[in-house]
């Protein structure tokens, strides 16, 4: 996988902790992400080193943000985003099923209007059956539909749980078990913890609703932010998540099954913030941040078999990229256990310098457990803002 920008507008940008890129089986990558109000998608056939020209999913003269995408076994693209209608932000998706040339008229999957409150920070993923998962932050709860072959989409499910009055659950983040049983993490509060927001996770199973809400993590003091999760091929979950020690940011690592008793609570380091997760085929796990110290783009790699995190390796070295940027997205839609189709363990991260959106395979900066650094290819010059791994 090489380097390359993918746009260089200078206002195009895409959203932590969002899925923002994933591969189909002919090996190209796609990449969606929003520049001026306008939702758009390219492609690379070089492992990234060169995009393909804009096509435009949705430019409705309003304000659009925060698009992710999935990606099904036939190939067809699926992508949800925000959309400002009527004085409140609705939750749009469309699809395209040849490769993103074209895209379907969009769906208004939740109209923040008819609702009567805005609808932000949504996520997608797609399951082993084919059918689409988008869950979204309303009203300080988290709203969830799900779409089948033949019936569409689902009656809303409202997440409410048990916060606290005037509570909320919000920034919802969807990862799929071998079963199509979803696995959900979010920032939420709960009784006793008011104005306190922890780390929390729920799995949704059709058509049967939420199970049971579980505390991943809870702290006096300050909020815990930036969740992001995936399931592994032994269907247990990863979720990472920014805490503060010592005043200091901090990446956290948390897990269920085999590797909870050593590997369970692992913080990666101090001044860290905007965590993601990514795996390759035989489930060692890559934990990549943004340095918010020295914007440095960051990432450690768990050795699953030897049961051992490797070292820090620098993905970005500090002063390779300007002012505050933020790590965003990877490509192998690994978080839906799917293997990388073109038989390697390529991934890639997306991040973005004063000027342009970035993407950077892991090729070039030891992926694999060493390296750093390497040249870059550009999406579309960026303003600083956040977006994930997939």
């Amino acid at each position: 996988m090489a380097l390359g920008t993918i746009d260089a507008s200078n206002t195009a940008q895409i959203q932590i902790p969002k899925r923002s890129a994933v591969r189909t089986s002919d090996g190209l990558l796609h990449v969606v992400y929003f520049d001026s109000n306008v939702i758009k998608h390219r492609s690379s056939a070089d492992e990234g080193a060169t995009w393909g020209a804009a096509h435009t999913i949705r430019d409705a003269g309003v304000t659009t943000n925060t698009p992710t995408i999935g990606v099904d076994s036939t190939d067809k693209l699926h992508v949800m985003w925000h959309e400002l209608q009527g004085g409140q932000y609705d939750t749009m998706y469309s699809t395209s099923g040849d490769g993103g040339a074209s895209w379907g008229g969009p769906t208004v999957v939740w109209d923040g209007s008819a609702l009567g409150y805005n609808c932000y920070y949504g996520s997608l993923a797609v399951d082993h059956a084919d059918e689409v998962h988008i869950a979204t932050w309303a009203n300080g709860k988290i709203q969830y539909k799900y779409w089948t072959v033949g019936a569409g989409w689902s009656a809303a499910y409202d997440l409410s749980g048990d916060a606290d009055p005037g509570g909320s659950q919000q920034y919802p983040q969807l990862s799929v078990y071998s079963d199509s049983t979803v696995q959900m993490a979010f920032q939420g509060d709960k009784a006793g913890w008011v104005g306190r927001m922890g780390i929390r996770t729920t799995t949704f199973t059709k058509p049967g609703g939420f199970g049971a809400i579980t505390d991943v993590e809870f702290e006096a003091g300050f909020n815990l932010d930036e969740v992001a999760v995936l399931v592994d091929s032994n269907d247990d979950w990863w979720i990472c998540f920014t805490t503060r020690i010592g005043g200091s940011p901090v990446v956290k690592v948390e897990t269920s099954g085999a590797k909870t008793g050593t590997h369970s609570g692992v913080a990666i380091g101090t001044t860290r913030g905007d965590g993601t997760l990514t795996r390759d085929r035989n489930d060692n796990i890559y934990m990549i941040w943004d340095n918010a110290s020295d914007d440095k783009k960051e990432y450690k790699r768990l050795d699953y078999a030897a049961d051992i995190w490797g070292a820090k390796v620098d993905i970005v070295a500090a002063g390779v990229i300007g002012a505050r940027t933020n790590m965003l997205g990877g490509n192998a839609p690994t978080d839906q256990n799917i293997p990388p189709e073109n038989g390697t363990d390529d991934f890639g991260v997306i991040y973005q310098d004063d000027t342009d959106l970035i993407y950077n395979g892991n090729a070039t900066w030891g992926g694999g457990g060493g390296g750093g650094g390497g040249t870059r290819t550009k999406f579309n010059r960026a303003r600083r803002r956040p977006g994930t791994v997939c």
